[in-house]
């Protein structure tokens, strides 16, 4: 690896909550990175078992390599981040979560992918994701591939999109410096950081992708999100929760817009304005409206599903 990669700081991010059963696994494979100008940044979000120990034991080994940033509110997931990315200094900031484990590479191939983007593009705000081999909580494989086990479109990037569907797995991105000065700070109506940080650098343009998989990512009984086959019984059982789904998407939709109003181009004004008021119009202007500006999602499946589901909105009077 070159001088240059290897002066390249990377902060990364972990947010924590109740998390000793695996924990040990992720930070072994942080440690054992092939790159090492790192720096792993730890906020717990109010644990009550034993994380803080655990995080302490490694902290007191790794002093120069582990900072942990003592806050006791419960915060979720997506404002923890939000916290932890007031503390990052470096050029290059990466999220993990804490039951994954991450493969010996990961911050290399990242990196190096990550600079070449950036001599294409240079001061734009960028956003480099991958795929993730999806194991279950033994580490056995399930799927190489979370994009086709889940059935999502990496190529989906553009605001339309981003704006129904998140497409970026935040415990597999990097960002750099100028993506992190403009998403921050992360707002109370974002639904999670991975996905506000995602809306930002597709404003810009500014999300890429790389087709290999540089992370297990475990599925288990406690994960909050996660990875569950795409079929008609997976989506049957998010259909009880769609309506506050979409409400919560319109809600990240109009943050957006109220923090970017300045940065946007006429049609993306439009776009936008269109996107936040679509419920409240008539049922054919919804139609129309999701077509025109193409809202979808990955998968003919979900897209029914969204477009019956605004179809049929009413309104709570």
């Amino acid at each position: 690896m070159s001088e240059k990669y290897e002066s390249s700081q990377v902060d990364i991010l972990l947010s924590t909550y109740n998390g000793s059963k695996y924990l040990n696994e992720l930070l072994s494979s942080i440690i054992n990175q092939t790159y090492k100008e790192w720096r792993l940044i730890i906020r717990d979000d109010g644990s009550t078992d034993d994380t803080m120990n655990l995080i302490r034991n490694y902290s007191e080994k790794h002093p120069k390599k582990i900072s942990i940033i003592y806050d006791h509110r419960n915060l979720g997931p997506s404002l923890s981040f939000s916290e932890l990315l007031k503390y990052c200094d470096a050029n290059y900031i990466m999220f993990c979560d804490q039951d994954d484990v991450w493969l010996n590479n990961k911050i290399e191939l990242t990196i190096e992918k990550m600079h070449l983007l950036e001599r294409e593009f240079p001061s734009k705000p960028l956003l480099l994701h991958t795929d993730l081999l999806v194991v279950d909580e033994h580490l056995q494989l399930i799927s190489k591939s979370f994009w086709h086990y889940q059935n999502l479109n990496s190529t989906n990037k553009n605001l339309n999109h981003l704006l129904v569907q998140n497409i970026v797995t935040g415990c597999t991105m990097m960002i750099n410096k100028r993506l992190k000065e403009l998403a921050c700070p992360i707002p109370n109506h974002a639904i999670m950081h991975d996905w506000w940080i995602g809306l930002v650098a597709s404003l810009y343009s500014g999300i890429h992708h790389m087709n290999v998989p540089l992370i297990l990512y475990r599925q288990h009984s406690e994960n909050n999100t996660g990875a569950k086959k795409y079929s008609l019984k997976y989506l049957a059982s998010k259909y009880g929760k769609v309506n506050e789904s979409i409400k919560r998407i319109f809600n990240q939709g109009a943050s957006f817009k109220i923090r970017f109003n300045s940065q946007l181009n006429i049609d993306q004004a439009r776009m936008l304005d269109c996107f936040i008021d679509l419920v409240n119009k008539n049922r054919i202007y919804r139609l129309i409206s999701i077509f025109k500006y193409r809202f979808c999602m990955s998968g003919v499946l979900r897209n029914i599903g969204f477009i019956a589901t605004i179809f049929f909105w009413r309104k709570k009077r």
